[in-house]
């Protein structure tokens, strides 16, 4: 509750600035496709992505018709997939094959820089740049982990990177964008294994200008 309260805190404070630097104030959401990849594990098969939430608030700054800077507060659903043989007394080699889904929920805060094409209708754009990943909790199966794995690292550092457009319509902005998210690191801290991280963000939004 702590984390909310500052995002909205932040965001408060981004639109109260004054409107000649503030482009666009609005809102994103789609879903993001995330997955990791395991080096070091006893693990014969790599996890399968998992599908979640992307949504969040965002504001447009610098008004040049091709470049501006874009802050995004942004609540992410991230995590991956895992197949593997149950094991019992009578079966210790494993039985019935079953898949678990791990989930890592995220308060995202990020500054892109956007270049952009500026055109009648539809105007494409490049958007690239860094950001922080700050953990909310952690799940199995949707069951929040009330304790969770002291070398799970709760605060990641990453960048990203994608392609959109927008268009203009009745008096709004309206986008819809790819965007290629990854972390720097490892998800945990243990000497012999890394796990790496990184997602796929689709996600349209809506904005005012100022």
């Amino acid at each position: 509750m702590k984390k909310i309260f500052i995002m909205l805190i932040i965001l408060t404070s981004v639109s109260s600035l004054n409107a000649q630097f503030i482009r666009y104030i609005g809102i994103k959401g789609g879903v993001t496709s995330s997955t990791q990849t395991w080096q070091g594990t006893m693990a014969d098969d790599m996890p399968q992505s998992k599908t979640g939430l992307n949504i969040g608030m965002f504001a447009e700054f610098l008004n040049l018709s091709f470049l501006s800077f874009v802050a995004e507060a942004n609540y992410v659903e991230k995590g991956y997939k895992f197949d593997i043989y149950a094991t019992s007394v009578s079966n210790p080699d494993g039985g019935q094959l079953e898949s678990h889904k791990y989930g890592y929920n995220y308060l995202n805060f990020s500054l892109l820089g956007k270049l952009k094409l500026d055109y009648p209708v539809v105007s494409p754009y490049l958007i690239a740049g860094p950001k922080i990943d700050i953990l909310l909790n952690n799940s199995i199966d949707g069951n929040i982990i009330i304790f969770p794995d002291d070398k799970l690292n709760s605060v990641r550092f990453g960048f990203k990177a994608g392609v959109g457009a927008e268009t203009k319509l009745f008096g709004l902005i309206f986008l819809a964008e790819f965007i290629y998210d990854f972390e720097i690191g490892s998800l945990y801290n243990y000497d012999t294994a890394t796990f790496n991280t990184h997602s796929l963000d689709f996600r349209i939004g809506a904005a005012i200008g100022l």
